[in-house]
């Protein structure tokens, strides 16, 4: 297979649907060697913020001097964005002789692996056959039946737990939190983020279970910030100063933190990190479509908020942030899955106009729902949206682009002359 075939092979893989279970991707990597018994493993959970907390981890274990290895979803434009070794994905090349490959490992099985289950597999040989000495994976939904939950981590994380995909996961925040806490080994240590306590009692019944040390937030490791807004973790009778981050907004001191406690614990594995490599590390990380910035006239932002807790994330941003002169204008899509009005709601405080358009994908809420919600203008393609929005804001407002990763892609796609393969929704 070339780099299309490749591409349109594993989207075909979608109609399987969202499969949740272990039994097929460990019957797929066990029939080609077990690769994921051989990777040192950072497994990282959480309803928002694991792709950020992995994001900053891989960044200071590069800047260390390790080879890593990152596997995280969706993507923005490319399928190979998934997997990155040393802070690079890998290339079309590579990733259509792996899909070729497996293809031939896969065409007896049965029933037939998923999109998720397969790219998963893919970045776990990827990993192996280039020798990274660390590897930073996130969960794609949940964590107990989670694909990528065949691992066997050196630690795990759970960054946070609210509601989303509660259609899968559960209506609860205790439901939510045991489908996360599914994560959790025998024996292997848990970094907590700032859990809400609903949340916090469902993990620590899992934890005691399966002996496993919890390092939670406030209690291990708390985050604090002076008087003059400089901020600093303290953790193992050691305080560090966070310099500021390249990424935006408030929440992620938080993931730092974590990314941080994570660095330091991952030391006493026989890692070897210095303070300035820390430092450097989260200064540098980047992770695009989180509060991403383009300044011109409108100021644009893209963030890929797209549950409540998210939303929330967003307004509170917006609200530390100076006004512009001109109109806040949101362009806004997201999927029939979604909580619209709650997402909605979030933002009305800082707001002034809203655009309604379409993901581009099938399950996408349509616009006209939306405008019911809220009143707003219309336009179906996300193109034309934007357009519409830049206009209403004028050079002197902004456009925040959010609701849904798949517009991000787009609008993103579209700002920076980015080639994007067709959108998928696993």
């Amino acid at each position: 297979m070339d780099y299309p075939n490749a591409v349109r092979f594993l989207y075909a893989l979608q109609h399987q649907g969202i499969k949740l279970g272990l039994e097929r991707i460990d019957a797929l990597l066990n029939l080609r060697g077990e690769a994921h018994r051989s990777l040192r493993v950072v497994h990282v959970a959480g309803t928002n913020g694991k792709g950020s907390t992995v994001a900053f981890l891989e960044s200071v274990f590069r800047y260390a001097g390790y080879k890593t290895g990152l596997c995280t979803s969706p993507h923005l434009h490319k399928v190979t964005e998934r997997i990155r070794i040393g802070g690079v994905a890998i290339s079309d090349q590579e990733f259509a002789e792996r899909m070729s490959d497996f293809a031939e490992s896969m065409k007896d099985m049965q029933p037939p692996l998923s999109f998720f289950e397969t790219i998963t597999a893919i970045a776990l040989e990827s990993f192996r056959d280039a020798k990274c000495e660390i590897v930073f994976v996130e969960t794609g939904l949940g964590g107990r039946l989670d694909a990528t939950n065949v691992l066997r981590p050196e630690l795990c994380v759970i960054t946070n737990v609210a509601l989303d995909h509660t259609q899968i996961l559960g209506h609860t925040l205790a439901e939510i939190a045991r489908e996360k806490a599914g994560i959790l080994k025998q024996g292997v240590p848990c970094v907590l983020g700032n859990l809400a306590h609903e949340a916090l009692e469902v993990i620590a019944d899992v934890a005691k279970q399966k002996e496993v040390e919890l390092i939670r937030y406030n209690e291990a490791y708390k985050l604090r910030c002076n008087e003059q807004g400089k901020r600093s973790i303290s953790f193992g009778g050691e305080v560090f100063n966070l310099e500021k981050l390249s990424l935006a907004g408030e929440h992620q001191y938080q993931n730092a933190a974590l990314a941080y406690v994570c660095s330091k614990l991952l030391c006493k594995k026989g890692f070897v990190i210095g303070q300035q490599q820390i430092v450097q590390g989260l200064k540098q990380t980047h992770w695009p479509g989180r509060l991403e910035h383009f300044d011109q006239s409108p100021e644009i932002i893209l963030d890929a908020a797209h549950n409540p807790d998210g939303a929330q994330t967003l307004a509170n941003y917006l609200k530390q942030i100076p006004r512009r002169t001109g109109p806040t204008v949101l362009l806004f899509a997201c999927m029939k899955d979604k909580d619209a009005e709650s997402l909605l709601s979030k933002l009305d405080d800082v707001i002034d106009h809203h655009v309604f358009s379409s993901t581009g994908m099938p399950r996408s809420q349509s616009p006209q729902n939306l405008s019911a919600l809220r009143e707003g203008e219309i336009a179906e393609a996300p193109e034309q949206a934007f357009e519409k929005a830049k206009t209403i804001a004028g050079e002197q407002g902004r456009v925040i682009v959010a609701g849904s990763i798949f517009l991000i892609a787009q609008i993103r796609s579209r700002l920076l002359s980015i080639p994007t393969d067709p959108l998928v929704a696993l």
